[in-house]
């Protein structure tokens, strides 16, 4: 048994008509009553169906446990490098990176930030940790052009000698280009 049942096709029509007809013909109660629903219930929309939406497709590399140190005032790899992402498609993307990390001089920092494209890496979006044995952690966004792309990240200090361990990057791409 269905509700349409004993309307004539001219009933339908009618019907469908006033159903997929023009919204501004609909009633101020449902118009009132649609926005408190959706807020209520939400919409099961596919995000494939969202336009413009990339998914989220994070790129995260190897963590690098091993503690390593740096005496360098400028950014540079350490003895193993990285940890790095090659093969990032255009795109903009939230990188996010941390390290745990010490000075063996007082007064002293270690400083991580990060290298895209073979750009040497800067202060900018340094992830910087102050206290011994702390973590640092920066999260920056970034937007590629121009072909495949890596990100690297590179340490320095600004004075006496820096330990780096528990290194870690990911970037999660958000949108196209």
């Amino acid at each position: 048994m269905s509700i349409l049942d004993g309307l004539t096709p001219d009933d339908i029509r009618r019907l469908r008509q006033m159903i997929l007809g023009d919204p501004t013909d609909f009633g101020s109660t449902f118009k009132d009553w649609v926005p408190n629903w959706v807020a209520l219930y939400g919409l099961e929309t596919p995000i494939s169906q969202v336009a413009g939406f990339a998914r989220f497709t994070p790129q995260v590399a190897d963590t690098i446990i091993t503690s390593e140190t740096t005496a360098s005032t400028s950014y540079a790899d350490l003895a193993t490098v990285g940890p790095s992402i090659t093969g990032l498609s255009d795109g903009s993307y939230m990188v996010i990176y941390s390290h745990t990390s010490s000075n063996n001089t007082g007064g002293f920092t270690a400083f991580m930030s990060i290298s895209v494209d073979g750009v040497a890496a800067s202060d900018d979006d340094m992830a910087l940790a102050t206290q011994v044995g702390s973590t640092a952690i920066q999260v920056t966004f970034v937007t590629l052009t121009g072909g495949n792309h890596s990100i690297v990240a590179k340490y320095r200090v600004n004075g006496g000698t820096g330990t780096f361990g528990r290194r870690r990057l990911a970037a999660i791409k958000y949108a196209n280009a």
